[in-house]
């Protein structure tokens, strides 16, 4: 039997485009975050000061820029990444029903316990795809973008 996790993978390919749409918004989502971070704090900083208010209008700008692009790229990436996931855990649905109508007699099960089992298990697969590797992809492009980013200004 093969593993889980590739079999689900493998039912998802048809919308790896949409998957990874998704995962780029959210590696934008948390870079803009980590970035407003980084930009407010020295805004505070360099505020402390007493500079010129010219000095510090680029930085109050990009600060609201990066506020507005985490969230629009956040909500760009939730809807895009659970389209995905219904489509897919509605093929799965289909599968499973389709197998289950050839392999077993309906008849046989009384309770309604196999519905449920069979429902809240094919459920659980959006959950894989959305919160079980949607994230960490998303963090794993922003770490990788932020050492690239620190290499470039901190190298030469």
């Amino acid at each position: 039997m093969r593993d889980p996790l590739r079999r689900m993978l493998s039912l998802a390919r048809p919308r790896g485009t949409r998957f990874a749409l998704g995962v780029l918004a959210g590696a934008v989502a948390t870079a803009s975050g980590a970035g407003l971070l980084s930009l407010a704090a020295w805004l505070i900083a360099t505020a402390a000061t007493h500079p010129p208010v010219t000095a510090l209008s680029v930085a109050v700008v990009l600060t609201r820029a990066l506020g507005v692009t985490r969230g629009l790229t956040r909500y760009l990436e939730r809807l895009v990444t659970h389209d995905a996931a219904l489509r897919t855990l509605a093929d799965v649905r289909v599968r499973v029903y389709e197998r289950l109508a050839r392999t077993e007699p309906v008849r046989r099960f009384r309770s309604p316990d196999l519905v449920t089992r069979l429902v809240s298990d094919t459920d659980a697969t959006q959950d894989l795809l959305v919160r079980g590797l949607t994230p960490p992809l998303a963090a794993l492009l922003t770490g990788v973008g932020a050492v690239a980013l620190a290499t470039a200004l901190l190298v030469p």
